[in-house]
């Protein structure tokens, strides 16, 4: 996908990312749908269809994010009730598909370790189980709800993840946000620039 990371260090983008770890979540903090929805929040509801104008809004959202980007970002993260911060610099491609499909390949180089991962994050299109919360121009406000098993494979915990989108030509924000059973568990902010 992507050859190499450059380490150029560029100060916009590192402004940009402080200023994406300052949003930060605190550690038990409850997901804003928990305290919206109250017993209501654990119920799981399919994601409707896309209404042709959300499907064209999209579209023209996914035309100015398409292609490569570089940037920076971080992930957050409680650890004995203390926040944890780990700072990564990324490279990323976007791409778009027929159905309407966003997918976003990130290839990640933690700053402390050095440890390189790749990631493929996948949104809407066929078969979409992702709530529009928000959608205009320059952006695209995103849930999913799902249960998971636990480590020991004899409960499930119930899994929220909010995901942030905000693009034009020139500069990218892609963050998502993590609640375990309705509390706070990690964030993922990244930004990006051409």
């Amino acid at each position: 996908m992507i050859n190499g990371f450059g380490y150029k260090f560029v100060a916009v983008l590192w402004l940009s990312s402080m200023s994406l770890i300052a949003q930060a979540v605190t550690c038990d903090e409850a997901s804003p749908n928990l305290e919206q929805d109250g017993d209501l929040y654990f119920d799981i509801v399919g994601a409707g269809s896309l209404t042709a104008k959300q499907s064209n809004r999209i579209k023209k959202l996914i035309n100015l994010i398409d292609g490569r980007w570089q940037g920076s970002g971080s992930k957050s993260y409680c650890v004995e009730n203390k926040l944890k911060v780990f700072s990564y610099k990324l490279e990323a491609e976007v791409e778009k598909h027929s159905d309407g499909k966003i997918i976003f390949k990130v290839n990640s180089l933690e700053n402390q370790t050095k440890s390189m991962r790749d990631e493929t994050f996948r949104f809407l299109g066929s078969g979409n189980q992702y709530h529009i919360t928000k959608l205009t121009e320059n952006s695209l406000g995103l849930y999913i709800k799902y249960r998971r098993p636990n480590a020991d494979r004899k409960a499930t915990v119930f899994i929220e993840e909010i995901v942030e989108i905000n693009g034009d030509k020139k500069s990218l924000s892609f963050n998502i946000t993590q609640y375990l059973n309705g509390y706070f568990s990690e964030q993922f902010t990244r930004s990006f620039s051409r």
